[in-house]
């Protein structure tokens, strides 16, 4: 049948929506769901995923990484083109309330939002400011931690990114930054990836001990 992938499964799904449900409160969480390579990880997050979006207006901003693929902070690419297609479909006069004030370092780390109409407007607006890349990338990590933050605050946010296993280290900083406290946008993050990699993943290794911390 229709659940039959899922027999089993009940404890691992109550995780996911107990989850869920700290974040509609109004807080953030993140939930890695591990385990070998085809236990079914990506079958039961997707699983999960449609039970929430069918109760509620939720948004899902989804990526994957791959093994083979060389783009920055790649964890975070496919989420990143999800959130441009998401903002582009918004009407502009709705739109300007959601942006943050630093689009023009977004934009420099993320390109592909310039393709949002009202995003490319206000960037040719603004200053450069400094060029210096340590720079860049603190004040481009502080606009995308904005813009999720304003966009969680309309609507319930899920992102979630398969086979994290596949990223580099750079995304592994990000994602600590996008969750660090206080203030962190009151999303839900799901990362799925397989557990034989941990020991040869110096990244995932960090990101789950800081986890355990906090």
């Amino acid at each position: 049948t229709r659940n039959t992938p899922f027999v089993g499964r009940e404890s691992q799904l109550d995780v996911l929506k107990e989850a869920f449900q700290v974040v509609t409160s109004g807080n953030a969480a993140a939930v890695c769901v591990s385990g070998p390579s085809g236990i079914g990880k990506s079958a039961l997050v997707r699983h999960f995923l449609a039970q929430i979006t069918r109760l509620d207006d939720v948004v899902v901003l989804s990526g994957r990484c791959y093994e083979n693929e060389s783009v920055p902070y790649k964890a975070l690419d496919g989420v990143v083109d999800a959130l441009s297609r998401r903002l582009a479909s918004i009407p502009q006069q709705h739109l300007v309330d959601l942006l943050p004030s630093d689009v023009v370092a977004l934009t420099r780390v993320f390109p592909v939002l310039l393709q949002v109409h009202a995003i490319a407007a206000a960037q040719e607006t603004q200053r450069p400011g400094n060029a210096d890349p340590f720079a860049l990338r603190r004040r481009a990590f502080d606009a995308l931690r904005d813009l999720l933050g304003r966009v969680a605050t309309r609507q319930p946010l899920v992102i979630c990114i398969d086979d994290l296993q596949w990223a580099d280290a750079d995304s592994a900083v990000l994602l600590e930054e996008l969750h660090r406290r206080p203030n962190a946008p009151t999303m839900l993050t799901l990362l799925s990836f397989r557990s034989e990699e941990i020991g040869s993943k110096a990244f995932l290794r960090t990101l789950l001990e800081r986890a355990g911390r906090d």
